[in-house]
This record gives C-alpha cells, structure tokens and sequence, in this order.
C-alpha cells in the first residue's frame, strides 16, 4: 500500500479496504492539515463531529476541537477506532470497569500531529482532549459506523446510552458550529 498523502488518496482508498486493512492504511496516512479545509468547523460549545465519508462499512469522522475540549468518558459501540492526529496535540486517558461496574483510571499518554491512536471496547473506555494552545483536528476511522455509544454521566456515577450526531456532513454544516 502507497503513503497517503492526501485525503483525495484516503478517500479513493477506504472503499476497496475490509477492516483488516485499516492498520495498515492508519499507518500511511501523512496527510497535510489543510487537505480537510472544506469539513472543518468548530464551535465554542464543544467539539464538532463532521462525517468526511460513511458507508455501511466504514464512518470516516473529523474532529474539530477549541482549545482544551474533550470528549466524555466513552465507550465504542463494539467497533473498532482508529484516531489520527490531523492537527495539535492530544490526551488520551483509558479507563478500565471493574465487576461492580465502578471505572478506574488505567492510563494516559499524548499523541501529535501525525501520530495515531486505536481504541475498542475490549480495552475498556477512554476519553480525548484537545492539549493544545488553539485548535486541533483528529480524523477518526470506524470499522461500522456508530448510531450510539455509552458516555459516563459522573453525576449518576454509570455509563449511560448517548445518540450521536453530526455538526455537518461531507462539508455542509448541520448544527451551529463556524467554518473560521
């Protein structure tokens, strides 16, 4: 498999990729910031999800983060993710949930521009946060894409059941997040 150097390339390439493939595709991208110019849009009230691409295959998300956004605690509705830093710097922390159901912190690392991260349900829950001084990108490859997943409600002390959306799709806007 070539580099992939631009999202024209990822995108010519993830239909003809079975899930097997994605390591290997994760681990040739080196794609340029400025490629995802027409699906980044951010908003002062937390992170944007903006679908690039989504089939019943695969959900290829960009992630749009202020400084120091993050996501819940969560899980991934049995699929398989794989992150990769577009823009900045960020913080995973990894959760693990014991018999009683209680969460436990297990790990926390940084990755940058450029780096990857993969996630599953068997490795238990984690959340994301934007480290950087500004703004950052992630895109986030599923192996299926993903109605709903459990989020920790620190106020009920459980994992709850959250729908998930999208702030826009393939460019257009949806929600009231800004393209600058």
């Amino acid at each position: 498999m070539q580099k992939i150097d631009s999202l024209k390339a990822l995108l010519d390439e993830l239909p003809f990729c079975s899930a097997k493939d994605y390591v290997k595709l994760s681990e040739q991208m080196e794609i340029d910031p400025n490629d995802f110019k027409s699906y980044w849009f951010w908003s002062e009230e937390g992170y944007t999800r903006n679908c690039v691409a989504r089939n019943e295959n695969y959900e290829l998300i960009l992630l749009c983060w202020e400084e120091g956004q993050g996501t819940p605690i969560h899980g991934h509705n049995d699929q398989e993710c794989w992150v990769y830093a577009v823009q900045g710097e960020f913080l995973e922390r990894r959760y693990e949930m014991d018999d009683d159901g209680n969460l436990h912190f297990a790990e926390e690392s940084v990755f940058t521009q450029g780096n990857k991260s993969y996630m599953n349900d068997e490795m238990g829950y984690h959340e994301l946060i934007n480290n950087t001084k500004g703004r950052a990108m992630s895109l986030h490859l599923y192996v299926s894409p993903i109605e709903h997943c459990e989020i920790y409600d620190p106020e009920a002390e459980c994992m709850i059941n959250k729908e998930l959306f999208y702030d826009s799709i393939q460019g257009v806007l949806l929600q009231s997040a800004t393209a600058e």
